[in-house]
């Protein structure tokens, strides 16, 4: 995860009370102000526990690098890498069985 992205999300995450579950640090980085694109990254924090800013931080490392990359360009439209490959087939099977 790139520096200026963890000391993003502790800014969220700022007088969090730990150990804290995945909703409820979701929850206090929308309250703290959090982007839909960053809430949307940390909903894909497995469901557990944490102790810390930096156990979150460490679990957003092991997000895949796609999602993370997108943030980080400001480009994530929420859907995960597998559900975009998925529309993407689907669309080009209908293309390539549609009778023009």
């Amino acid at each position: 995860m790139a520096k200026a992205d963890s000391m993003n999300i502790e800014s969220y995450l700022k007088d969090m009370k730990y150990p804290a579950n995945r909703e409820e640090i979701v929850k206090h980085a929308q309250q703290q102000g959090g982007d839909d694109q960053m809430c949307s990254m940390l909903r894909q924090l497995p469901n557990q526990h944490y102790r810390s800013v930096n156990e979150v931080s460490k679990a957003l490392g092991n997000i895949s690098g796609g999602n993370r990359a997108d943030y980080e360009r400001g480009s994530n439209d929420g859907r995960a890498d597998h559900e975009r490959s998925n529309n993407d087939s689907r669309a080009d099977h209908e293309r390539s069985h549609s009778h023009n």
